[in-house]
């Protein structure tokens, strides 16, 4: 026999062999037994179907995938201020400035397009990553981690 405990999405989210003191643990019917994730409904262990098991895979992979694209745009962002903050300056002191115009445009518009990257909900194939405007003057790293990390999507986690 064995046991499983419930998150508040009524997934499986602990198993085990030994009957567990507490509330919250239901027992595993027999003819159930062997699979690595149940569903309660109506207080019924269930075992998921092959289609949940691959969408419940998927949503794992893009929560983690949301996260490590929010760690990189942070990152990104970072790395890049100090040329939004340099053209700021040598503009108001009235220097010539390291970028042009448009160069300094179009990096505002990266710099614009990567946070809305970390308020999308989307599922990894979906995200649109921006092509860094000024990768013939600068090479940043976290940029390319961005770009490798959008081209490691496993492919069984695309439908």
């Amino acid at each position: 026999m064995s046991y499983v405990k419930f998150n508040d999405q009524n997934i499986s989210e602990v198993q085990s062999l030994y009957e567990q003191e507490g509330e919250g643990w239901y027992q595993v019917p027999e003819e159930h037994e062997g699979h690595n994730f149940y569903k309660l409904v109506n207080g019924q262990v269930i075992p998921f179907t092959e289609n949940e098991i691959k969408q419940h895979n998927r949503d794992v992979f893009k929560s983690s995938y949301q996260k490590s694209i929010r760690l990189s745009v942070s990152n990104i962002l970072s790395e890049t201020d100090w040329l939004v903050q340099r053209h700021l300056e040598q503009s108001s002191s009235e220097e010539e400035t390291s970028l042009s115009n448009s160069e300094y445009s179009s990096l505002l518009a990266y710099r614009s397009s990567l946070r809305s990257l970390t308020s999308a909900n989307l599922y990894p194939e979906e995200y649109v990553i921006p092509e860094f405007p000024l990768k013939d003057k600068y090479y940043f790293y976290w940029i390319k981690d961005l770009e490798n990390l959008h081209k490691g999507i496993p492919q069984e986690l695309i439908p």
